[in-house]
């Protein structure tokens, strides 16, 4: 899978920690299954994960939407 700077991403998981999540999972389509590259801790402050974590909540779904995951425990998923 290439990825390039104008591909578009979704989140669709996330590592949880104690009272939020560690990182976002994010994930793109290709060939029409959604694939992720990688996940980022990174870019959040405080208010803006706490924000987040509240939409994840409202998204939750048990299945992992991923194709290229075979390690998918702990995560939680979303869909949307």
């Amino acid at each position: 899978m290439g990825v390039n700077r104008g591909q578009p991403f979704v989140i669709a998981g996330y590592p949880p920690a104690s009272r939020s999540f560690d990182a976002i999972v994010f994930g793109c389509y290709d060939g029409g299954k959604l694939t992720s590259p990688g996940r980022t801790r990174s870019g959040f402050t405080p208010a803006s994960r706490d924000q987040l974590f509240k939409q994840f909540a409202l998204l939750a779904s048990e299945e992992c939407p991923f194709a290229n995951l075979p390690e998918a425990r702990g995560a939680r998923w979303g869909e949307g």
